[in-house]
């Protein structure tokens, strides 16, 4: 019952980083587009979440950003909850198995989740609406993936930084 209070202000602190990576990314000011290719750090923040806490909590943030999605995006209604809290908690359990917490992994297993789902859209909303090109379309989430992937950098640290700052109180 002692860790309780530390571990709701980690909670509190991951909720507040998930906004504000939400409203930086979505914001129409702060928005950050390269040639038509926009940022999108919530993949890579729900996969850093996979790798420090584990498939719940990061299948619960997943929802929440997912939720948060739902406002910024033309997809159908709770696809994006459905889509990242299921995809938090398979990248936290083959996470726990397979990997370490690293940079690297971060980076490649939320690079895997932000082509899903570019992918996904592109398919099932682009794709059989406005019959978009396919490979123009590829071609343009990969490109918003590798401009995502210095700040997704930046994102992961925070997101150790703040379990190690939790987890040295929890130790005392």
């Amino acid at each position: 019952m002692r860790h309780q209070p530390n571990r709701t202000i980690k909670h509190c602190a991951y909720g507040l980083t998930l906004l504000i990576v939400f409203l930086l990314q979505s914001s129409r000011g702060t928005a950050m587009t390269v040639w038509g290719m926009s940022l999108d750090l919530i993949p890579f923040f729900v996969t850093a979440l996979a790798l420090f806490e584990g498939p719940y909590t990061a299948g619960w943030f997943g929802f929440a950003a997912g939720f948060l999605s739902v406002i910024a995006t033309p997809m159908v209604d709770g696809l994006m909850s459905l889509f990242y809290g299921v995809l938090g908690i398979l990248c936290g359990l083959f996470a726990a198995n397979y990997m370490r917490p690293v940079l690297p992994g971060a980076l490649l297993l939320g690079a895997i989740v932000a082509v899903l789902k570019g992918l996904l859209g592109q398919i099932f909303y682009y794709g059989l609406v406005y019959s978009f090109p396919l490979v123009s379309g590829v071609l343009h989430i990969l490109g918003g993936v590798v401009l995502s992937l210095a700040p997704a950098a930046l994102l992961f640290f925070w997101v150790r930084a703040l379990n190690r700052r939790f987890a040295e109180r929890e130790e005392l």
